[in-house]
């Protein structure tokens, strides 16, 4: 996950602050967790689209999203106490939760002036933005323009970083298709990484996925997918036929009028043998 957003210094003096950790860092897991854009995903036999500021997920995933290592152990929140913390966010006016009906269940959570959180500036001006906020802090310069520090929630571990990404998303898309919470498999993850293993990017991988899950859901509305070994063939053919639209395009063909491409392949301007692909003879001409 990359990208910034704005934490505002007035967040000390507000009521979140007075109250237990835990719900100052559910806040915070919301703000880093919601969408940055519009995103059409398929639901049931249909399609919903998350907005920006939104974020669909369920009560055990924000309680495993907020877990904490203590003594080398996992601990996570119980769902009720999250469901609490939610309930008081709520009241506070500072997000709206929306809960599936019937098979399909989820909590749909939209954060309340949503875009106050977002840098002006895109990704490419934020590293300039961080570091003159850090001079401000140490200064420790009072300025209502100067009222937020911009928060980098760049993981250095971007291979890790990736597989539970996807395992991530794959576990979104396979909850919302089949109706009930669902977590990847071993065999899911050792696939995923096999996925990451031959550089695929992240943001190809997981836009591929989401296609994968909406061609399957149009020719089998009733089926479901159960193994992201399916999704992992579907992505690499996409991959495949990328690296071949590209590798096609750097094959130009010879504009000059009357001459033979195949018969000029081999020489330069002066005459002289060059090497040529392999591939290049595999082409038919027009």
């Amino acid at each position: 996950m990359q990208g910034y957003i704005k934490d505002h210094r007035k967040e000390l003096d507000s009521d979140i602050w007075m109250m237990p950790p835990h719900y100052h860092r559910i806040w915070q897991y919301l703000k880093y967790m919601v969408n940055h854009q519009d995103k059409r995903i398929p639901m049931d036999e249909s399609f919903m689209t998350i907005k920006a500021g939104q974020h669909l997920t369920s009560i055990r995933k924000i309680a495993r999203g907020v877990g904490w290592y203590e003594r080398g152990q996992f601990k996570e929140l119980n769902p009720k106490t999250v469901s609490k913390v939610l309930e008081w966010l709520v009241d506070q006016g500072m997000i709206k939760v929306s809960n599936g009906q019937g098979n399909t269940k989820y909590t749909l959570v939209t954060l309340i002036n949503w875009e106050s959180y977002q840098t002006k500036d895109n990704e490419s001006n934020s590293e300039g933005t961080a570091r003159e906020q850090s001079v401000d802090t140490n200064k420790n310069v009072k300025n209502d323009k100067n009222d937020y520090v911009v928060v980098d929630d760049t993981r250095e571990q971007k291979s890790n970083h990736a597989v539970d990404a996807i395992a991530e998303r794959y576990a979104d898309l396979r909850t919302m298709q089949e109706g009930k919470e669902i977590y990847p498999s071993i065999s899911d993850y050792y696939a995923i990484a096999q996925v990451v293993a031959r550089g695929i990017p992240l943001p190809q991988t997981i836009k591929w996925l989401d296609q994968c899950f909406e061609e399957y859901q149009e020719r089998d509305p009733n089926g479901a997918i159960k193994s992201f070994k399916y999704c992992m063939k579907y992505i690499e053919s996409r991959h495949e036929q990328h690296l071949a639209k590209d590798q096609a395009k750097e094959v130009k063909p010879n504009a000059r009028h009357g001459n033979n491409p195949q018969r000029d392949m081999g020489k330069g301007r002066t005459g002289q043998e060059q090497f040529v692909p392999e591939f290049v003879g595999r082409y038919k001409r027009a």
